[in-house]
């Protein structure tokens, strides 16, 4: 940039082409990006979705009527908290250690079958919902399999629980597929418990699975671990660290986001729609007082945790000094001696501040200012000013 160019950018933040810099030059039109999107709050939702359908009559020509309702099951991220403690260790003055940690999870797991913590945690949840639907004991080993096998084309992956958009089915023998009595199954906060119940054994789960191990032992399979180095630089004082896991705090929210009605097997209509099915209306309004309110919200007391792959390492610094008093007291010495040329040095320089504003007071005045600055008090050496007066300051007389 030219001394001559305008310092003031050549466009708005508006119009601006996200690189981040300071404009030197006008950017043309069709060579401007998109402007930066802005970051989101981390009080987003991860969404889950569960349909229950109930049974509520079979007339003798074996006409089933069938109620679902659609929950929307809402984790809300409220922040970051310490995990369990992994490791701790005391380091003496001029100590130096090396710390392996050693993850199980990606050591075990083929490159096919690795995934992240957010989408192990939602086929846990959708595997434990399914389970309870089935009355075997191995529906959750089986889904859970089921689900990571095709995890491209499961429905659980992107947040369907069991009985929503034809969610993963288990080959078992017997499988419930439908809810026992509105009452007893359709309450918000019946629901909302039991998702809260998944959640917290999805995330205990996950934890288990992906569990870290830190320690200062090398082993034969060195090459797969991630190695931290720890000094500690103090001359007196010990230092200890611990190594705790980072979680994500999450809040579990229920909503009832619809309610829909069918008749054999047939398509699924709003409960507001009853055209053509007078018999259907009084079954409904018979079972109105059981159903929840479409909009109705409820909000679990619990707080779920979910483990995240990051590591926190603290420092503690020691109380005592391990050093002897002798020792101590010259640290001390040398301690002062160092603010002490510090506060010289802060001294020395608004002395040459000084100096300068006074040279410039006589140079205004039209008064001839001697070049003797002696010795610079910063470390510098200074000569005598010539006898003659060729290097005054100021005006020639």
């Amino acid at each position: 940039m030219s001394p001559d160019a305008d310092p003031t950018p050549d466009h708005d933040d508006e119009g601006c082409s996200g690189c981040g810099g300071r404009c030197g030059g006008a950017t043309p039109e069709e060579c401007r990006g998109p402007s930066p999107l802005p970051w989101l709050p981390f009080d987003r939702c991860m969404f889950f979705y569960e349909a229950r359908m109930f049974d509520l009559d079979r007339n003798p020509e074996q006409r089933n009527l069938q109620v679902r309702v659609t929950y929307q099951h809402c984790l809300r991220l409220i922040g970051r908290q310490q995990g369990p403690l992994l490791y701790t260790t005391t380091l003496l003055p001029g100590e130096t250690v090396q710390l392996y940690e050693f993850d199980r999870y990606r050591r075990v797991r083929s490159e096919e079958q690795r995934m992240s913590v957010h989408t192990s945690f939602r086929q846990t949840v959708s595997a434990l919902s399914q389970s309870r639907r089935a009355t075997s004991a191995s529906a959750y080993f089986q889904t859970l399999t089921d689900v990571r096998a095709r995890t491209d084309a499961s429905v659980s992956a992107g947040g369907g629980l069991a009985g929503f958009l034809g969610g993963p089915e288990v080959n078992v023998d017997t499988s419930v597929t439908a809810e026992t009595t509105v009452a007893s199954g359709a309450a918000t906060q019946t629901v909302s418990e039991q998702f809260a119940q998944f959640a917290t054994t999805a995330s205990q789960s996950t934890e288990a699975e992906r569990s870290l191990v830190v320690s200062s032992f090398e082993d034969a399979e060195h090459q797969q671990t991630t190695v931290r180095t720890l000094h500690n630089a103090n001359d007196c004082y010990a230092t200890t660290y611990y190594v705790r896991r980072v979680n994500e705090a999450y809040e579990a929210m229920t909503r009832v986001e619809s309610i829909e009605w069918r008749r054999d097997q047939g398509a699924w209509r709003s409960l507001d729609d009853r055209a053509g099915a007078a018999d259907v209306m009084k079954l409904l309004e018979r079972i109105a007082p059981d159903l929840p309110k479409v909009g109705e919200e409820v909000k679990d007391r619990r707080q779920i945790t979910l483990p995240t792959d990051g590591t926190l390492y603290e420092a503690e610094l020691a109380h005592c000094s391990s050093c002897e008093p002798v020792r101590e007291a010259r640290h001390d010495i040398e301690l002062e001696g160092m603010r002490l040329q510090a506060r010289k040095t802060c001294l020395e320089v608004e002395l040459l501040a000084l100096e300068l504003e006074r040279r410039r007071a006589l140079d205004a005045a039209g008064e001839a200012a001697v070049l003797d600055v002696g010795s610079w008090p910063l470390g510098g050496s200074g000569g005598e000013a010539p006898a003659d007066g060729d290097g005054a300051l100021g005006h020639e007389g």
